[in-house]
């Protein structure tokens, strides 16, 4: 799939994780952001024809800060119902996307997303192959883990891991009328590459 897609619908990051439950979880998000720097290598970018990179050779850093704030340790979300689900918070919004997966509820799955993705979203679960590899990767995961967060634009993007995966994705969320939602609105955006590249392959760190 691409950046900011499903990735197989599922996600994944490299930290430890605090065990708190999907109820705790939604006091983390205190508001309380400070600026976050993300630091990687041009050569390790998604969009290697990105404007920010414009003028700088392979090797050269390109720099984005944006306001957010690290959860040390991480946060771990687990399968709960679909009766339990809520959109009110971003982590809520990422426990209800995990649940969904877990428990290859489609409806459910559809429901996590913005209206303008349904539909791209609706042609992925009706794919049999993606949907039951889908399915094979979320029967190994008994946990997502969400180690920090920033804001950028109308999004709010949190950092993820899906269970023991080293790979580290970012979940990109919209506020709706519904409540927090998960959107591929910024795939092709140039400042979300750097994110997306400086946490698989670069330096993300709290600007003091």
């Amino acid at each position: 799939m691409f950046r900011g897609k499903l990735a197989s619908i599922a996600l994944a990051l490299t930290l430890s994780a605090v065990m708190a439950s999907n109820a705790e979880a939604e006091s983390v998000r205190d508001g309380n952001h400070r600026r976050l720097l993300f630091h990687v290598k041009v050569a390790e970018l998604g969009l290697q024809s990105s404007s920010l990179a414009k003028g700088k050779a392979a090797s050269d850093f390109v720099d984005v800060s944006l306001p957010g704030q690290i959860f040390s340790p991480p946060v771990k979300l687990t399968l709960e119902k679909r009766s339990s689900a809520k959109w009110n918070t971003p982590l809520a919004a990422a426990a209800s996307d995990f649940s969904a997966n877990k428990t290859d509820d489609a409806k459910w799955m559809l429901e996590n997303f913005a209206s303008g993705d349904r539909t791209e979203i609706r042609t992925f679960l009706d794919d049999k192959n993606l949907r039951d590899g889908n399915r094979r990767i979320f029967q190994k995961i008994d946990a997502r883990y969400v180690s920090g967060e920033a804001d950028y634009r109308d999004y709010v993007l949190l950092f993820v891991r899906e269970g023991r995966s080293p790979n580290p994705v970012v979940m990109t969320l919209e506020k709706t009328p519904e409540g927090y939602k998960r959107t591929n609105a910024l795939s092709k955006d140039e400042t979300f590459d750097v994110v997306w590249s400086a946490l698989r392959n670069g330096e993300v760190r709290i600007l003091k």
